[in-house]
């Protein structure tokens, strides 16, 4: 099963994930955003479910689950917004959209929002980056229509720390992080942050990744840090055709576990 969304980061590693997670496992998978990876185990005979602290992420999920020909709908009927206009640029009025577009008291207009500025970002974000309509087309639209998961539920835990979803975990289901790409964190207190997105501070996750005793995995894209931080680990490099690799130049993907 392929995420209707845009991937804002692709992760090329769920086969060695597979791997690691028997089939009929349950996996409680944090920092939900595009689901790519979520999907990919729910089809493989895992049990997923997909938590987050965001509030738009979750209803993004909520509504695509319960009505996705709603959704599609409502996207048919918005994406004529972003045609150019002789006072209104499709860039323009995208970056307006971008600033507004929660302000819309219908969840399922949101929802159709959500997914329109995603599948039209540079970047896969719906608050932030570049105008690029080809990502929005007719296959996106009907992909996400035919949207039928299962093994599949949503958590929305109302914490403001995204971690604190970890304590009610049982202790024998497996953990899952995708990180992303790593930084220091140095600039974001502060920093403008789209609504949807959720800020990892790394070492914090690492810290608490380190004093927990159900078995977790973490995703990440290349960074020199990682192995200096995860040095007691099971730290796995994964190349483009996600294939283990002990190359580092061939390195695309970063798997991380603690067994």
């Amino acid at each position: 099963m392929k995420t209707p969304l845009k991937e804002n980061t692709q992760f090329n590693s769920i086969g060695v994930v597979k791997g690691l997670i028997p089939a009929q496992s349950k996996v409680h998978s944090f920092l939900l955003y595009d689901g790519n990876v979520e999907l990919k185990l729910a089809a493989s005979n895992r049990q997923v479910i997909a938590h987050t602290n965001n509030y738009v992420v979750h209803e993004f999920w909520e509504c695509a689950l319960e009505n996705p020909r709603g959704i599609g709908a409502w996207v048919r009927n918005l994406s004529s917004l972003l045609e150019d206009d002789p006072v209104f640029s499709s860039n323009k009025m995208f970056t307006i959209l971008q600033d507004t577009w929660p302000n819309h008291p219908n969840p399922y207009t949101r929802a159709a929002f959500f997914f329109l500025l995603n599948r039209c970002s540079d970047v896969g974000l719906v608050s932030s980056g570049k105008f690029a309509d080809e990502g929005l087309n007719s296959l996106a639209i009907i992909n996400l229509e035919r949207l039928q998961i299962k093994n599949f539920e949503l958590c929305l835990d109302k914490t403001d720390n995204y971690l604190d979803g970890i304590q009610d975990v049982p202790v024998d289901d497996y953990l899952l992080f995708p990180a992303g790409r790593y930084s220091l964190n140095l600039f974001e207190k502060g920093k403008s942050k789209g609504i949807e997105s959720t800020l990892v501070n790394h070492r914090e996750l690492c810290s608490r990744l380190k004093s927990e005793q159900r078995k977790w995995v973490a995703l990440y894209k290349p960074h020199p840090r990682l192995r200096e931080m995860y040095e007691d680990y099971n730290l796995l490099m994964i190349d483009e055709h996600g294939r283990q690799t002990t190359k580092e130049g061939r390195c695309e993907d970063v798997v991380i576990a603690n067994f």
